[in-house]
C-alpha cells in the first residue's frame, strides 16, 4: 500500500546511523536463533545506508511514499500502472489528515466499480509518535481488520527509555519487538538494547553502545554487542566517526541529535585480542542535500571500492534518484535503483512518475504514476503563533486589521482550504497596519497568506 503523506524531511543521525551499521547483524544470526535485529524495522548491509534512510523517510523502496509541500496536502490521489506501453488506471485514494497535517486515514477505492477496496488508519500520541497503523479490507460491505501494528513509548525525564511493538497476525495481537534506551550524565543516548518475543518472554538479542568525545556532538564510536550467557560481548566496532559540521543540528529528537549521514567511519572486526579493518564508508554532499555514499573493503592490506549509493533530491527536497552500485572489474555497475519525476504547481506536488531499474535491459522503466488533487492547507503551530498577535480580530465579522513588523509592503491573499485564491490585495508601504475587507466572503475558515520581503507567512482565519 502506498502511503501518501509527508514525513519529517530532517534526517535523524541516530536512526540513520543505526541503519548504516545494521549490516553487522546479518552475520550474527546465530546469536539470536536465526533472527535479525532491526531497531528501525529495516534490514541493511554495508552500502545500503541510503536505501534504509529512504525507507524510513519515504515509506518504501519500491513504489514511492509521497511527500507534498510543507503547506499543502492532497486529499485525493489516483494511481496508474505502466502496462503495455501506456498508463492504466489502477486505484484511487481518499486521504484524511489531522490538524497537524499527519495522515490519519487512507482509503483505497476500486475506480472501475466505485466501491471500497482498502483502508488504513493511523493514530499518534501527544508527542507525535505513531502508535497505531491498522489495515482493513472491504469484505461483504464491511471493513475487516487484516493487519496492523501498535506501538507504545515510555519516557523518563522527557527521554525515550522503552519502545514496544505488536503486530496483528490476522487473529490476535502478538508482541513483536522491544527496545530499551539508556543515557549518560550529559543526557546523550548511551545504549540501545533490542529484544525479541519468544515463548511468552522477551529475549535479549543485540545492543548498540554509543561513545562520545564531545558531549555536545554525536558519537565518535559505536559498539555492537550480542548477549552471550549473562554478559553482553562486543562483536564489532565502528570507530573514527566523522560528522559534517554543517549538518549537525542543535535540536534534539527523542533526546538525540538531529543531523545527517556521517561524513565517514571505519568498521573493524575482532581478531584475537586485536581489531582488524573490515570496511570504511564516506559521504559526499551536493545541492539540495543530495549525497553519495561510498564504501571500501579492506582486502589484502589495501582499500578497494565495494559499493556506492546515490541519493538526489530536487529543490523541494523530494527524492528524484536513488541508485545502488557495486564495483566490479574496475567499474561501477548499477544493481538497483529508482527514479522519480516530480511535477509541481507552486509548492504542491501534483504528479509523480516512478521508474525502477530493470536488470535485464539495464535501463530505468516506467512503473507507477500518481496524480494528486484536491489540496488542503495545513498550518504548523509555529506559523500560527507568528501571526497570532498581528491579525485581529479573529474570528472576524467583515474586516480585520493586519499589522506588519515593518512598512515593507507586500501582498495579502485569502485562500480557501481547497487552495483557491478568493481575494488578493496589495499592502501599503506607508502604514504598519492595514484593514482587509472580507465582507463578500461566506462564513467559514480560510487561509491568510502574507507575501513580503520576509517571505510568505500564513494564518488560519475564521469568518463569522
Amino acid at each position: 500500500m502506498v502511503k501518501f503523506y509527508k514525513k519529517n524531511i530532517a534526517p535523524i543521525w541516530y536512526k540513520v546511523f543505526v541503519l548504516s551499521i545494521l549490516f553487522l547483524i546479518l552475520t550474527l544470526a546465530s546469536f539470536a536463533g536465526g533472527r535479525k535485529s532491526n531497531p528501525s524495522g529495516i534490514s541493511a548491509r554495508k552500502g545500503e545506508t541510503t536505501k534504509a534512510l529512504n525507507l524510513k523517510t519515504f515509506g518504501t523502496v519500491g513504489p514511492p511514499s509521497l511527500r507534498t509541500g510543507e503547506t499543502w496536502k492532497p486529499r485525493n490521489a489516483t494511481v496508474y500502472m505502466w502496462m503495455y506501453d501506456s498508463w492504466d488506471l489502477d486505484i484511487k485514494y481518499e486521504l484524511i489528515y489531522d490538524a497537524q497535517g499527519r495522515l490519519i486515514e487512507e482509503k483505497g477505492i476500486n475506480p472501475f466499480e466505485n466501491v471500497n477496496f482498502s483502508r488504513t488508519t493511523f493514530a499518534f500520541d501527544s508527542r507525535g509518535n505513531e502508535t497505531e497503523a491498522l489495515s482493513y479490507q472491504w469484505v461483504n460491505n464491511a471493513w475487516v481488520l487484516k493487519g496492523g501494528s501498535k506501538s507504545t513509548y515510555t519516557y523518563t525525564n522527557n527521554k525515550l527509555t522503552q519502545y514496544v511493538s505488536q503486530y496483528y497476525n490476522g487473529q490476535a495481537w502478538v508482541s513483536n519487538e522491544k527496545y530499551e534506551y539508556t543515557y549518560n550524565a550529559s543526557g546523550n543516548i548511551e545504549s540501545e538494547a533490542f529484544y525479541y518475543w519468544e515463548n511468552n518472554a522477551w529475549v535479549p538479542n543485540l545492543k548498540f553502545v554509543y561513545q562520545y568525545t564531545n558531549a555536545t556532538q554525536p558519537p565518535t564510536t559505536v559498539l555492537l554487542q550480542a548477549k552471550q550467557g549473562e554478559a553482553w560481548v562486543t562483536l564489532r566496532q565502528v570507530i573514527d566517526i566523522q560528522w559534517h559540521a554543517s549538518t549537525i543540528a542543535s535540536k534534539n529528537y527523542f533526546g538525540l541529535f538531529v543531523g545527517q549521514e556521517p561524513g565517514s567511519f571505519l568498521v573493524q572486526n575482532p581478531s584475537g585480542s586485536n581489531w582488524v579493518n573490515y570496511f570504511r564508508q564516506s559521504t559526499t554532499y551536493s545541492a539540495n542535500d543530495s549525497y553519495v555514499i561510498t564504501t571500501e573493503e579492506f582486502s589484502n592490506q589495501n582499500w578497494v571500492f565495494d559499493e556506492r549509493t546515490t541519493m538526489q533530491f530536487d529543490s523541494h527536497k523530494n527524492l528524484v534518484v536513488m541508485q545502488e552500485e557495486e564495483y566490479t572489474a574496475g567499474q561501477w555497475v548499477v544493481t538497483s535503483g529508482s527514479k522519480y519525476a516530480n511535477t509541481y504547481d507552486g509548492d504542491k506536488l501534483t504528479e509523480l512518475i516512478y521508474q525502477a531499474w530493470d536488470k535485464t535491459s539495464k535501463t530505468y522503466k516506467n512503473n507507477q504514476r500518481i496524480v494528486f488533487s484536491n489540496f488542503q492547507a495545513i498550518l504548523s503551530a509555529k506559523e500560527e503563533l507568528q501571526l497570532a498577535a498581528q491579525v485581529y480580530p479573529n474570528p472576524v465579522q467583515d474586516r480585520f486589521s493586519l499589522k506588519l513588523d515593518q512598512n515593507t509592503g507586500g501582498l495579502v491573499k485569502v485562500v480557501s482550504l481547497a487552495g483557491k485564491t478568493l481575494l488578493s490585495t496589495e499592502l501599503s508601504r506607508s502604514a504598519g497596519e492595514q484593514e482587509i475587507n472580507i465582507a463578500g466572503l461566506p462564513a467559514g475558515t480560510y487561509i491568510l497568506q502574507i507575501h513580503s520581503k520576509a517571505g510568505v507567512r500564513t494564518k488560519k482565519i475564521t469568518k463569522l
